[in-house]
Formats: structure tokens, C-alpha cells, sequence
């Protein structure tokens, strides 16, 4: 089986760390069978998936769909090797863990059941919650205008009564304005309450902090009063920095929690599994959680999807009678105007809120008409009536074809991003250079970003190697010390006195930070960048390129993902056929923490 193992991972068929790790496996007790499967689950795990159910695998080839001379054993078979294998447990510590059909990482099973637990040691009714005070708040912050159920309304109901609750909807859906509401109930039943706002990534921490101070300016919330507003925190940090992240570790942890009363995680999709076990283990277990997202979008880049599992996948969300009766009786819905399942529903339905009502996106925007016909994976309807539909001026498409990049993707860049070098002030620059961006699905090849940036950093005349005045960088290495992280995206500049070059980043509290180029971590350039790096931005103007050519990497969530990047018009390049066929491929992460949370497929 080592032999057959090596010789795919020469052949570039297996990552090298698959070939190594069921070498390692295997030095233990040799075993053909527990072999294979550690070599599967490693390959996998490298793609994201958090286990590996072996009924997927039984009996079939390895790697799958390629002419292979290695075969899984049957499910039974396999399942008893495994079992007898000592460095195969079901419960951890171990290097591997067995459950059920499923085999994890020791690892990723901890953090899947650590993460588990914490929620549903939440799924708990708060107490001594003022119930006429709260029906009042909801009153004065959600007045009724139609006939139609405010789902920020019912999202912010849901929010007060459990301890645990996650609000999920597309763009323009209100996600903020709702949270800015709930902080303000929340604040009324306790007003010492100590808040506290984070966000996966730099970028995503500065979005949220802004959309909470414009948010509270909003002609919307205008019911809010200043004392209220005065109280809603206006700061947000990353995840590792409430964590307090050293080269030791974090320093909070379960026996050093962090002391928040109510904690909001922003673009929660975008939070893997290991960080948010640390997380959710790392708060005392009165904390008040709040998780927003788009659960139609990517799941994060390493390991898991853990906004999709904790709502099901897509899958209809029902609320139990009981909760019903209790959205009745605070008036945020009428009597009947939602009914109980037949079924029970699993009990984290309770906790999920999906806003359904775009206030960004119209009946009349191509953006928000696409993105919807995408997300059902109707490809062809969002290209014949968008798309290619002179109707909707702000989406458009952009045919290629053949093996090599349109130019005109290369001008549509240039155009936009020439504006943005020109202006005096670096405020000005990074104002308008955030309003813009090239996003791809690949990092290499032709329609990769790297050789996107280049034809973008020749056609404007600029070096291919060094800095240069105007250069966007992305940061691709965290630096604690500097208070920098993978994904924050700044301009280098040059100082009209000195002459010198310096980074300039914008910050959480609405500032710019100088830094010497010198102190720089690991960076790349920025003109193009991943439609995954994208996530938990917005971009006035967008080109997003797509390859030709088929690759499993494009799907639906990754079309999607980018698409919603957009707010006023959105250019898509790529090849029809492969649009539409890559609406129709969904991507879906093996992981047992739905079930665990109570979902059944």
C-alpha cells in the first residue's frame, strides 16, 4: 500500500503529507486498510473537510474518479481494522478517532466536540429576562409598516430570549442595523453589560466597526436614543486579538476566560473550526453570543464550515410552537402568521434567524437579481436574464475565450485603478483604491492572481519587483507585535518630504496607520486577489475572473461569495458553458458537528 501511495504522491495524485502521514500510521502496527484511510483523511483535511465518512469511501478507488490501482475494503472490513488498530481510538487523545463511520484527526474531534458542547450548553433560555420592558424595545425599535413579518424584528426577539443565536442573510439585509437594535435591548435589560465586537480577519474588524457608527446615523435607526447610541461600542477587533495571541498560545483560554457579557462575531462564515472552539471555549457561559453570516457563502479556508453546519446547509429553518407562542405574545408577529412543523424541529433552530429582504438590492439590480438565480443554481437564468441582459446595467458579462486572458479585463483595471495613484493625499487613495478590486477564483495559472497583478503592474508602468509609490499590498503572514494579519490590505506610498516609501493601512476606529516598509511581514501584491481573501469586504466597482476552463475550486458558494462583494456593478469574465455548469457544483464539508447539533440529512 506504501509503494502504491508513493507512487501517486510522485505522480502529483496525493499531497506528500498524505504519503507521510500513513507512513507514520503505519510504523505502529502495519495495516494496509488504516494505512489507506490515513492517507484519505490527511488528503482531505487539506481540503477542508473535517473528517472523512468511510461509507463515502468504501469499496471505491483512491484517489477518487482516476484510474487507480488502490481500493478501499468494504465497510465492514474496514471499520474492524481500524478498531483493532492501537493508535485508532474513540475518544480522545489519539492520532486518529473513530466515530461511527466516521474517522477524524484527534485534533479536529476535540475541537468538533469542544465546539458542540459550548453551543449547546447555550441552547438554554435567558433568564430573568423583563419581558414587558423588552416587548416595548422591540415596539420602539421595530415599528410595523406592512402586513410582511420583520425578520430583523423576529431575529432580534430570538436574539434576547436564548443565549445563543446566529443571523444569517445575503447583503443589504440589515445583518448590522439589526445587531446595532439588539445591543440596544440587551443594554436596557442590563445596562453595565460589558460588549465586546470582533471579526475574523483586520479588514472584516475595520468594516464592522464602521457599518456600526454609520449604522447608527441611519435615518432607519432613528429611534434610537444618544444615550443608547453613546452606549453601543463602536470598536471591533480580530478574534486572535480578544484572544491575545502570543507565540505562546492564546491567553484566554477555558480556565482564563475572557470577561464578556455578550459577544458578536462578524462574517462568522469566514471562522474555521479550530478557531472557533478556542473561542467559544475561551467565554464564561452566561456570555450572550451572536454570530452574523451569509451561510450561502464560502466556508472559511482552513478546516470546517461551521456556519453552514450550525444552520443546517441550506436547509429550511422551522421554530418550535413554543417559540412561536412567545414571538406572538411580544408582539413581534401576529397570531398564526407562522405555524409549527409537524416534526420537531432540532433545537438550534431556535437560535437562527434568516433575514429574507435585500435593502441593497432591488427588483431592478442585476447584483442582487444574479447572486439569487446563482445561489439556486440556475446559472443559465442569471446569464440569458442578467447577465447578457442590457436591462440590468450594473452586472455584466464578459466572455473568454480560448486559453488566454481578454485584455480588456487588464483595461477595465487599469482605467479604475490609475485614479487612485493620482491623488495627493494617501486618505484619498485608499478611500477610492478600497472601492475597487480584481477578484479570481485561482492563485496560479493564467487566470490566476499572480499573473493578473503583473499584466495589472506592466500596463501601468510600474516595476515588476520592489516597491513603488501606489502599490497595494495584502498582508499574507500574521505579525502580533505590528498588530497586522493575513488579509489586511494596504497602499505603499511615498513620502513628499523624505521621499521615502511607507505602508499605510486603515484601522478599526476609522484611522491610518504609517509603517516602515522595513517592518513589513510576509506580503503580496494586491491589485487582483482571491474571491476567498475577498471575504468580509465590499467593493463599489468589481471584476471577478473566472477560468475557462473546468476546476473543481469553482462553484456555486465561490460565484456567489464574489458576486455579493459587489455594491454598485460587477463585471464577471469568463466562458458560459463553464458558468453555468459551476452553478450547479455545490461545495459540501464532511463534519459531524451538524448532526451533533441535531441535524439529520
Amino acid at each position: 500500500m506504501l509503494k502504491q501511495l508513493k507512487t501517486r504522491m510522485q505522480n502529483d495524485e496525493i499531497p506528500a503529507l498524505a504519503y507521510y502521514f500513513a507512513k507514520y500510521i503505519n510504523q505502529k502496527q502495519p495495516n494496509k486498510a488504516v494505512a489507506l484511510a490515513a492517507a484519505i483523511l490527511s488528503s482531505e483535511n487539506l481540503q477542508g473537510h473535517v473528517c472523512i465518512d468511510l461509507q463515502d469511501y468504501a469499496n471505491q478507488s483512491f484517489p477518487k474518479h482516476q484510474d487507480s490501482d488502490i481500493k478501499a475494503p468494504e465497510l465492514s472490513t474496514w471499520l474492524s481494522a481500524l478498531q483493532q488498530h492501537p493508535w485508532v481510538k474513540s475518544t480522545f487523545p489519539a492520532p486518529l478517532i473513530l466515530d461511527d463511520t466516521r474517522l477524524y484527526l484527534g485534533k479536529y474531534w476535540r475541537y468538533e466536540n469542544q465546539l458542540a458542547s459550548a453551543i449547546q450548553v447555550r441552547l438554554q433560555p435567558n433568564k430573568n429576562l423583563d419581558t414587558a420592558l423588552l416587548t416595548a424595545g422591540l415596539q420602539r425599535l421595530f415599528p410595523k409598516t406592512d402586513t410582511e413579518i420583520d425578520w430583523q424584528a423576529v431575529a432580534a426577539a430570538i436574539s434576547l430570549l436564548n443565549r445563543f443565536v446566529v443571523i444569517s442573510g445575503g447583503p443589504g439585509t440589515g445583518k448590522t442595523s439589526t445587531v446595532i437594535r439588539i445591543l440596544a435591548l440587551l443594554l436596557a435589560q442590563k445596562p453595565d453589560s460589558h460588549i465586546e465586537l470582533v471579526a475574523p480577519t483586520g479588514k472584516a474588524a475595520a468594516r464592522l466597526a464602521e457599518s456600526i457608527r454609520l449604522g447608527k446615523q441611519s435615518p432607519r435607526l432613528s429611534a434610537l436614543t444618544e444615550e443608547e447610541k453613546q452606549a453601543i461600542p463602536e470598536t471591533a477587533k480580530t478574534i486572535h486579538r480578544l484572544l491575545k495571541y502570543s507565540p505562546k498560545g492564546f491567553y484566554h483560554h477555558a480556565q482564563n476566560p475572557i470577561p464578556v457579557d455578550t459577544l458578536v462575531i462578524d462574517e462568522a462564515s469566514m471562522v474555521d473550526l479550530p478557531l472557533m472552539a478556542k473561542l467559544l471555549t475561551a467565554i464564561p457561559e452566561h456570555t450572550q453570543l451572536i454570530l452574523l453570516g451569509d451561510r450561502d457563502q464560502l466556508a472559511s479556508v482552513e478546516a470546517g464550515s461551521v456556519l453552514g453546519d450550525i444552520t443546517g446547509h441550506g436547509q429550511n429553518i422551522d421554530y418550535p410552537e413554543n417559540l412561536i407562542k412567545q414571538l406572538e405574545k411580544l408582539g413581534v408577529i401576529k397570531a398564526g402568521a407562522l405555524t409549527p412543523p409537524h416534526t420537531p424541529p432540532p433545537a438550534i433552530s431556535r437560535s437562527i434567524a434568516l433575514l429574507h429582504k435585500s435593502y441593497r438590492f432591488d427588483a431592478n439590480s442585476g447584483i442582487g437579481t444574479a447572486a439569487k438565480y446563482i445561489n439556486q443554481r440556475n446559472g443559465q437564468t442569471a446569464l440569458q436574464q442578467v447577465l447578457l441582459n442590457p436591462q440590468f446595467p450594473d452586472a455584466n458579462w464578459l466572455e473568454l475565450e480560448g486559453n488566454e486572458l481578454n485584455p480588456k479585463c487588464i483595461q477595465w483595471a487599469v482605467k479604475r485603478y490609475r485614479q487612485y495613484i493620482k491623488q495627493k493625499h494617501i486618505e484619498d487613495a485608499l478611500q477610492q483604491f478600497e472601492s475597487i478590486r480584481v477578484l479570481t477564483a485561482l492563485r496560479n495559472g493564467e487566470f490566476g492572481v499572480e499573473n493578473i497583478n503583473q499584466k495589472i503592474i506592466t500596463a501601468l508602468n510600474c516595476p515588476l519587483t520592489g516597491d513603488f509609490h501606489g502599490k497595494p499590498i495584502m498582508i499574507s503572514r500574521n505579525d502580533y507585535e505590528l498588530d497586522l494579519f493575513n488579509g489586511d490590505i494596504g497602499l505603499i506610498w511615498k513620502n513628499s518630504e523624505s521621499e521615502q516609501f511607507y505602508a499605510y493601512f486603515p484601522t478599526a476606529d476609522g484611522n491610518i496607520r504609517k509603517i516602515s516598509t522595513r517592518q513589513l511581514p510576509q506580503h503580496e501584491t494586491a491589485f487582483a486577489m482571491t474571491i476567498h481573501k475577498s471575504q468580509g469586504s465590499e467593493f463599489d466597482h468589481l471584476l471577478m475572473i473566472l477560468p475557462p476552463q473546468h476546476n473543481p475550486v469553482v462553484s456555486k458558494e465561490l460565484i456567489y461569495t464574489g458576486i455579493t462583494r459587489a455594491k454598485q456593478d460587477v463585471l464577471i469574465a469568463g466562458n458560459q458553458a463553464e458558468f453555468i455548469n459551476a452553478c450547479t457544483l455545490g461545495v459540501k464539508r464532511s463534519s459531524g458537528l451538524s448532526r451533533k447539533l441535531g441535524w439529520s440529512y
